[in-house]
Protein backbone atom coordinates (compact mmCIF):
# COMPACT_ATOMS: atom_id res chain seq x y z
CA UNK A 1 0.00 0.00 0.00
CA UNK A 2 2.86 2.75 0.46
CA UNK A 3 3.90 2.29 -3.17
CA UNK A 4 0.39 2.88 -4.66
CA UNK A 5 0.37 5.84 -1.81
CA UNK A 6 3.70 7.35 -3.34
CA UNK A 7 2.11 6.71 -7.05
CA UNK A 8 -1.21 8.65 -5.78
CA UNK A 9 0.82 11.35 -4.63
CA UNK A 10 3.34 12.20 -6.81
CA UNK A 11 1.36 11.32 -9.73
CA UNK A 12 -2.23 11.82 -9.48
CA UNK A 13 -3.15 14.11 -6.37
CA UNK A 14 -1.21 17.06 -7.82
CA UNK A 15 -2.24 20.83 -7.78
CA UNK A 16 -2.98 22.15 -11.41
CA UNK A 17 -1.30 25.56 -12.34
CA UNK A 18 -3.31 27.06 -15.37
CA UNK A 19 -1.17 28.19 -18.39
CA UNK A 20 -3.00 31.09 -20.56
CA UNK A 21 -6.37 29.80 -21.41
CA UNK A 22 -5.97 28.83 -25.41
CA UNK A 23 -9.59 28.48 -25.75
CA UNK A 24 -9.77 32.36 -25.87
CA UNK A 25 -7.84 32.37 -29.20
CA UNK A 26 -9.87 34.84 -31.76
CA UNK A 27 -12.34 32.51 -33.57
CA UNK A 28 -12.01 29.25 -31.67
CA UNK A 29 -15.89 29.90 -31.00
CA UNK A 30 -16.65 29.31 -34.79
CA UNK A 31 -14.45 26.68 -35.82
CA UNK A 32 -16.00 23.14 -35.89
CA UNK A 33 -14.01 20.43 -34.41
CA UNK A 34 -13.81 16.66 -33.79
CA UNK A 35 -15.30 14.80 -30.91
CA UNK A 36 -12.12 12.89 -29.29
CA UNK A 37 -14.20 11.94 -26.07
CA UNK A 38 -18.13 11.19 -26.38
CA UNK A 39 -19.80 12.88 -23.70
CA UNK A 40 -23.12 10.98 -23.07
CA UNK A 41 -24.86 9.51 -20.89
CA UNK A 42 -24.69 5.75 -21.12
CA UNK A 43 -21.15 5.43 -22.80
CA UNK A 44 -18.72 2.80 -21.38
CA UNK A 45 -15.22 1.84 -22.03
CA UNK A 46 -13.78 -1.19 -20.39
CA UNK A 47 -9.93 -1.60 -20.24
CA UNK A 48 -7.51 -4.02 -19.43
CA UNK A 49 -4.62 -3.31 -17.27
CA UNK A 50 -0.57 -4.21 -18.39
CA UNK A 51 2.30 -3.72 -15.97
CA UNK A 52 5.45 -3.55 -18.52
CA UNK A 53 8.71 -3.77 -17.39
CA UNK A 54 12.43 -2.09 -19.24
CA UNK A 55 12.92 -4.99 -21.54
CA UNK A 56 9.12 -4.82 -23.10
CA UNK A 57 7.79 -7.77 -21.17
CA UNK A 58 4.06 -7.45 -19.94
CA UNK A 59 1.87 -9.56 -17.80
CA UNK A 60 -1.78 -8.51 -17.54
CA UNK A 61 -2.73 -7.80 -14.35
CA UNK A 62 -6.05 -7.97 -12.37
CA UNK A 63 -9.47 -7.56 -13.58
CA UNK A 64 -10.70 -5.78 -16.32
CA UNK A 65 -12.39 -1.91 -15.03
CA UNK A 66 -14.68 0.31 -16.95
CA UNK A 67 -14.57 4.37 -17.25
CA UNK A 68 -18.61 5.32 -17.84
CA UNK A 69 -20.30 8.24 -17.97
CA UNK A 70 -23.40 9.00 -15.28
CA UNK A 71 -25.44 12.01 -15.35
CA UNK A 72 -25.13 15.57 -16.97
CA UNK A 73 -25.03 18.46 -14.72
CA UNK A 74 -25.25 22.41 -15.17
CA UNK A 75 -22.31 24.15 -13.46
CA UNK A 76 -21.51 27.84 -14.50
CA UNK A 77 -24.56 27.73 -16.90
CA UNK A 78 -22.50 24.54 -19.04
CA UNK A 79 -23.45 21.73 -19.31
CA UNK A 80 -20.85 19.00 -17.94
CA UNK A 81 -21.09 14.74 -17.80
CA UNK A 82 -19.95 12.82 -14.90
CA UNK A 83 -17.16 10.05 -15.83
CA UNK A 84 -16.47 7.58 -13.07
CA UNK A 85 -13.57 5.44 -12.96
CA UNK A 86 -13.15 2.40 -11.34
CA UNK A 87 -9.49 1.93 -11.17
CA UNK A 88 -7.90 4.18 -9.17
CA UNK A 89 -4.50 3.29 -10.09
CA UNK A 90 -5.26 6.08 -13.12
CA UNK A 91 -7.66 8.26 -11.45
CA UNK A 92 -8.57 8.18 -8.06
CA UNK A 93 -11.79 9.99 -8.15
CA UNK A 94 -14.74 11.16 -10.90
CA UNK A 95 -14.84 14.56 -12.76
CA UNK A 96 -17.08 16.44 -14.75
CA UNK A 97 -16.14 16.86 -18.16
CA UNK A 98 -17.13 18.98 -21.05
CA UNK A 99 -16.35 19.54 -25.16
CA UNK A 100 -15.32 23.26 -25.24
CA UNK A 101 -14.24 24.43 -28.64
CA UNK A 102 -12.17 21.47 -29.24
CA UNK A 103 -10.51 21.43 -25.76
CA UNK A 104 -11.82 18.56 -23.34
CA UNK A 105 -12.06 20.51 -19.94
CA UNK A 106 -13.08 19.47 -15.94
CA UNK A 107 -15.27 21.19 -13.97
CA UNK A 108 -11.83 23.34 -12.20
CA UNK A 109 -11.40 24.82 -16.15
CA UNK A 110 -8.27 22.76 -15.93
CA UNK A 111 -7.53 21.14 -20.10
CA UNK A 112 -7.31 17.18 -20.27
CA UNK A 113 -6.96 17.37 -24.18
CA UNK A 114 -7.14 19.16 -27.77
CA UNK A 115 -7.95 18.02 -31.02
CA UNK A 116 -6.18 21.59 -32.41
CA UNK A 117 -3.83 22.53 -30.26
CA UNK A 118 -0.06 21.11 -30.27
CA UNK A 119 1.69 24.24 -29.39
CA UNK A 120 0.52 25.11 -26.06
CA UNK A 121 1.22 23.75 -22.44
CA UNK A 122 -2.11 23.09 -21.91
CA UNK A 123 -2.00 21.56 -18.15
CA UNK A 124 0.89 22.54 -15.48
CA UNK A 125 0.62 19.88 -12.54
CA UNK A 126 3.30 20.66 -9.73
CA UNK A 127 3.76 19.09 -5.94
CA UNK A 128 7.29 19.61 -4.36
CA UNK A 129 9.89 18.79 -6.70
CA UNK A 130 7.56 17.12 -9.42
CA UNK A 131 6.16 18.50 -12.40
CA UNK A 132 4.14 17.33 -15.03
CA UNK A 133 3.43 19.57 -18.06
CA UNK A 134 0.78 17.48 -20.68
CA UNK A 135 1.31 18.76 -24.66
CA UNK A 136 -0.47 17.52 -27.53
CA UNK A 137 1.84 15.58 -29.83
CA UNK A 138 1.83 17.07 -32.94
CA UNK A 139 0.85 14.11 -35.41
CA UNK A 140 -1.48 11.05 -34.98
CA UNK A 141 -0.48 7.63 -34.36
CA UNK A 142 -1.66 4.13 -35.14
CA UNK A 143 -2.38 2.31 -31.58
CA UNK A 144 -3.29 -1.16 -31.54
CA UNK A 145 -5.30 -2.28 -28.39
CA UNK A 146 -7.46 -5.73 -27.82
CA UNK A 147 -10.37 -3.80 -29.10
CA UNK A 148 -8.55 -2.76 -32.44
CA UNK A 149 -6.27 -0.28 -33.76
CA UNK A 150 -7.22 3.33 -33.67
CA UNK A 151 -5.70 6.56 -35.15
CA UNK A 152 -4.77 8.42 -32.05
CA UNK A 153 -4.20 11.93 -30.82
CA UNK A 154 -1.78 11.57 -27.41
CA UNK A 155 -2.25 14.11 -24.71
CA UNK A 156 1.16 13.71 -23.52
CA UNK A 157 2.93 14.30 -19.74
CA UNK A 158 6.55 15.21 -19.47
CA UNK A 159 7.06 14.21 -15.74
CA UNK A 160 10.36 15.89 -13.94
CA UNK A 161 12.09 15.96 -10.94
CA UNK A 162 13.55 19.36 -9.64
CA UNK A 163 15.51 17.67 -6.53
CA UNK A 164 18.93 18.43 -6.98
CA UNK A 165 19.53 15.35 -4.47
CA UNK A 166 17.95 12.70 -6.78
CA UNK A 167 18.68 11.53 -9.80
CA UNK A 168 15.25 10.65 -11.52
CA UNK A 169 15.29 10.73 -15.67
CA UNK A 170 12.59 12.60 -17.08
CA UNK A 171 9.45 10.18 -17.99
CA UNK A 172 6.62 10.25 -20.15
CA UNK A 173 2.91 9.59 -19.26
CA UNK A 174 1.15 8.83 -22.62
CA UNK A 175 -3.06 8.96 -23.19
CA UNK A 176 -3.81 8.32 -26.68
CA UNK A 177 -7.82 9.08 -27.57
CA UNK A 178 -9.46 8.50 -30.99
CA UNK A 179 -11.84 10.36 -33.23
CA UNK A 180 -15.93 9.01 -31.83
CA UNK A 181 -14.33 6.58 -29.84
CA UNK A 182 -12.61 7.98 -26.62
CA UNK A 183 -9.08 7.43 -24.78
CA UNK A 184 -8.05 4.22 -26.22
CA UNK A 185 -4.86 3.30 -24.49
CA UNK A 186 -2.98 5.20 -21.35
CA UNK A 187 0.54 4.76 -19.17
CA UNK A 188 1.17 5.62 -15.54
CA UNK A 189 3.92 4.55 -13.20
CA UNK A 190 5.33 4.61 -9.59
CA UNK A 191 7.39 7.78 -9.85
CA UNK A 192 10.13 6.66 -7.89
CA UNK A 193 10.64 3.29 -9.37
CA UNK A 194 11.95 3.21 -13.18
CA UNK A 195 12.00 -0.82 -13.98
CA UNK A 196 8.73 -0.60 -14.90
CA UNK A 197 5.24 1.19 -15.21
CA UNK A 198 1.60 0.25 -16.15
CA UNK A 199 -0.74 0.81 -19.57
CA UNK A 200 -4.52 0.89 -19.24
CA UNK A 201 -5.96 -0.35 -23.23
CA UNK A 202 -9.13 -0.17 -24.39
CA UNK A 203 -10.89 -3.98 -24.42
CA UNK A 204 -14.13 -3.23 -25.19
CA UNK A 205 -16.72 -0.02 -25.53
CA UNK A 206 -20.10 1.66 -26.34
CA UNK A 207 -20.45 4.79 -27.53
CA UNK A 208 -23.71 6.46 -29.11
Amino acid sequence: MKNFAILILSILLIIGCREEDPRNAPGAENQEFASYLPLQTGNYWIYETYEIDNLGNEVLIGETHQISIGRDTTINGETFYLEEDENYIFNTNTKFKRDSSGYIIDQKGDILFSSSNSTDVLLALENGPSRIEYKMDETSQMISVPAGDFDCLNYKGLVTHTDPNEDYPPRILNNYYSEDIGLISSTVFYFGNTSFYYERRLKEYFVQ
